[in-house]
């Protein structure tokens, strides 16, 4: 017995003693693979800054070469996307820059400046159809008091004469279903007052207490005075 028990707690130690061998061994790897991920990130951020800096100075190939060091330092971010479309289009590759400035959009469809971008490019293409496309799709999105609104508003009107006229019927559209909902919603208000006074006007019946249930009868025509089933009522009442 005395053997099986030291042989099995020399067994129990040495498992231990593995265990923390592994942890201490994993665990700097685990940092080293940290301290690289973050390495790359600031890396990138660098490339991103510097093709900026190389595009704002009008060197696009310098840009480009950055920019695209940057991604493959693994940055994925719709401003970088839609940077490298801006220099794509001023190289003159459309179709590159078309491409990126999608993939700005895929990367966030609230960042707004690819929407402007992608209407311009397919404006000098000849492509208006799609121009008058992201060009909504940017006006739709326009923060209250957006600075860009009337360049767009005038953009899209040269593109589609049209366009002022097709925005005031469709602003007189939303008014009018305004309205219409407005209307069923004070309706339905009111229609849930009628019924509160006939239902109270009901409890006093039953208790014999009809000057007050006619009191509720007439607060129940006032809000509805076509209702005809509400006169009729009243005329029993009076009549009781």
């Amino acid at each position: 017995m005395y053997y099986s028990y030291l042989k099995f707690g020399v067994f129990k130690t040495f498992q231990i003693a593995y265990i923390v061998y592994l942890i201490i061994s994993v665990a700097p790897n685990a940092a080293f693979s940290d301290n690289l991920t973050e390495n790359r990130s600031v890396e990138a951020e660098n490339y991103r800054m510097l093709g900026y800096e190389a595009q704002q100075k009008g060197d696009m190939q310098q840009a480009l070469t950055l920019y695209s060091k940057a991604v493959e330092f693994g940055y994925k971010n719709p401003v970088l996307y839609n940077d490298i479309g801006v220099v794509y289009e001023r190289l003159g590759l459309a179709d590159r820059a078309e491409q990126f400035y999608l993939k700005s959009l895929q990367a966030d469809r609230d960042y707004l400046p690819p929407y402007t971008n992608l209407a311009y490019l397919y404006v000098a293409l000849g492509r208006n159809a799609d121009a008058v496309y992201y060009l909504q799709q940017r006006i739709d999105r326009a923060p209250e008091g957006d600075p860009w609104m009337p360049r767009l508003v005038d953009e899209l009107q040269k593109i589609d004469p049209n366009y002022k006229k097709k925005l005031v019927m469709k602003q007189l559209d939303d008014l009018h279903t305004k309205i219409e909902q407005d209307k069923r919603e004070k309706l339905a208000l009111e229609i849930g007052r009628v019924k509160n006074h006939l239902d109270q006007a009901q409890v006093f019946l039953n208790e014999g207490r009809f000057e007050e249930a006619l009191q509720e009868l007439n607060n129940a025509s006032r809000l509805s005075p076509e209702n005809i089933q509400v006169q009729e009522l009243i005329q029993k009442v009076q009549n009781a």
